[in-house]
């Protein structure tokens, strides 16, 4: 037979929030075991979802030579590390700025249109 606890409101948050924060716990220490058995090297659908981009845009890049790979075969290898040092080194860094200073900066340059 199934026991019924009664819980106040304050009670019931504090047990949520102390459930959800072992879960989130928990979730770190898995996903961080996960990375380290992982190998370096990857194939393309794991470089698709580390960098967003479709197979075709992929092949595109490795045809500019603008992405990181090595041939294995006739197969495109990656190397993780390297594709997450490619996307960095393109990330730009915008600077934080308010919406009322974004909605001047372009009203301004609308007007001089």
């Amino acid at each position: 037979m199934t026991k019924i606890i009664q819980l106040n409101a304050k009670d019931l948050r504090s047990e949520i929030k102390s459930c959800f924060i072992e879960s989130i716990e928990e979730l770190k220490a898995i996903s961080i075991h996960q990375n380290e058995d992982l190998p370096d090297r990857c194939f393309m659908e794991e470089a698709c979802c580390i960098t967003g981009f479709s197979e075709s845009k992929i092949y595109k890049e490795t045809m500019k030579r603008t992405i990181p790979f090595e041939k294995y075969g006739k197969r495109l290898v990656f190397s993780r590390k390297k594709l997450l040092e490619w996307m960095e080194s393109r990330t730009k860094r915008t600077p934080n700025i308010t919406m009322a200073e974004y909605l001047s900066k372009n009203l301004n340059r609308r007007a001089n249109l």
